[in-house]
């Protein structure tokens, strides 16, 4: 399975790099052939030539950066697309909440923690930490995937490193419960969704998770 894979990705890769070929040979070729239309002092021929390489170049540009720099490109979007709210205002006081886990007394962390919630959702600290209150203090595993996907699935977020976080948490819970499809399937949505704020040492950690479980699909 794995050596299909294998010879797949580079039967796509060569097929890629035939995609921009094309178009960027027909750029060059115009560019030649407007040098010799100029060499004969053939002004028509020059201006038609140079016409012709503007829509082969562009085209061999886009190809270039979506096939080899697809990766800088995502994350140039995603951050220009992420929202940053808190330029505004202030993030949500959390440190009552830290001192009541320190106490040990969960019920109430949660209770003000779901209040924190309900007042700003957009913000993935506080979904990351229910996360961990569900999974760990409460012993609950199936609430904490299910509040990971409450707040993955939103069509807003604040640009911050714990959206990574929770996609990761809830990847390697989900694999732990034998639920590897449904942690494929959100690794695969988050990679393909505009907006998100990943870095590009973000989006190689959720790639290669995905990869891993993938794999393990593939053997199971």
């Amino acid at each position: 399975m794995s050596r299909g894979r294998h010879w797949g990705d580079i039967f796509k890769a060569i097929v890629a790099f035939l995609c921009f070929l094309f178009p960027a040979a027909m750029a060059i070729r115009s560019v030649a052939l407007a040098g010799m239309a100029a060499g004969q002092d053939d002004r028509i021929g020059v201006v038609i030539n140079m016409i012709a390489v503007l829509p082969w170049g562009v085209l061999a540009g886009i190809l270039f950066v979506r096939i080899y720099l697809r990766g800088i490109a995502s994350h140039l979007v995603d951050s220009l697309l992420a929202p940053r709210r808190f330029l505004k205002r202030p993030a949500p006081l959390i440190s009552p909440i830290l001192a009541l886990l320190k106490q040990e007394r969960y019920d109430e962390a949660l209770e003000r923690l779901n209040a924190l919630i309900e007042t700003d959702p957009d913000v993935p600290r506080l979904w990351v930490m229910r996360f961990d209150l569900m999974s760990q203090e409460f012993n609950d595993p199936e609430e904490a995937l299910h509040t990971a996907e409450t707040y993955l699935v939103r069509p807003k977020r604040i640009c911050s490193e714990d959206n990574a976080k929770l996609v990761l948490r809830y990847a390697e819970l989900a694999r732990k419960l034998q639920r590897g499809n449904d942690a494929l399937l959100m690794l695969t949505a988050e990679l393909h969704r505009s907006g998100t704020g990943y870095s590009r040492a973000e989006r190689r950690l959720l790639e290669n998770m995905k990869k891993s479980l993938a794999d393990e699909a593939g053997r199971g």
